[in-house]
């Protein structure tokens, strides 16, 4: 490995961050979409779940069951998705993040070359902070995971120009 001057090894080390961060996208959908299981008595009958028991009232019978948030998460911010008849909204959620991340390798694999780094680079950092100011912000989970979707995209960006950089670098 050559010598590198302090400007290299900044844009080195916030490269090699940026890609392990891109790798931690993967495993934190459980813990945006977490919810506390159900607490229920012990009285109920003899070979039904909690979580049978609970999904068989109306909505708004079950607030009794729910416990305290353990932590704040998507799911539980807008609503109770615990049951199976209102699970598919979170994995339909899960799913347009995971799409951002197609899209996101998609574009920049055809157009990176194209337009320049530098400009992929901005663009990417803008979706990013644009996506994360959409969720924050956002009054239902499905424009919360556009904009997750959004900052994915913006960060598959970062993320492939700082592949390509980082084989440039390192002989």
């Amino acid at each position: 490995m050559g010598s590198f001057g302090l400007y290299q090894k900044i844009i080195l080390t916030l490269l090699c961050i940026a890609t392990c961060l891109n790798g931690q996208i993967i495993f934190i959908a459980p813990y945006v979409f977490y919810e506390d299981a159900y607490t229920c008595p012990s009285t109920l009958p003899t070979g039904v779940s909690c979580m049978d028991y609970v999904c068989s009232l109306p909505l708004s019978q079950r607030a009794t069951f729910i416990p305290a948030k353990s932590m704040e998460t998507l799911a539980n911010k807008f609503g109770d998705f615990r049951c199976s008849s209102e699970s598919g909204t979170v994995n339909l959620s899960i799913m347009i993040g995971y799409i951002g991340v197609i899209i996101g390798n998609a574009l920049m694999a055809i157009s990176g070359d194209y337009f320049g780094r530098k400009t992929f680079i901005v663009g990417g950092l803008s979706l990013c902070i644009g996506g994360l100011f959409l969720t924050i912000f956002a009054n239902h989970i499905y424009v919360a995971s556009v904009g997750m979707m959004i900052s994915i995209i913006g960060f598959q960006w970062i993320f492939c120009i700082s592949m390509t950089i980082l084989s440039e670098i390192i002989d």
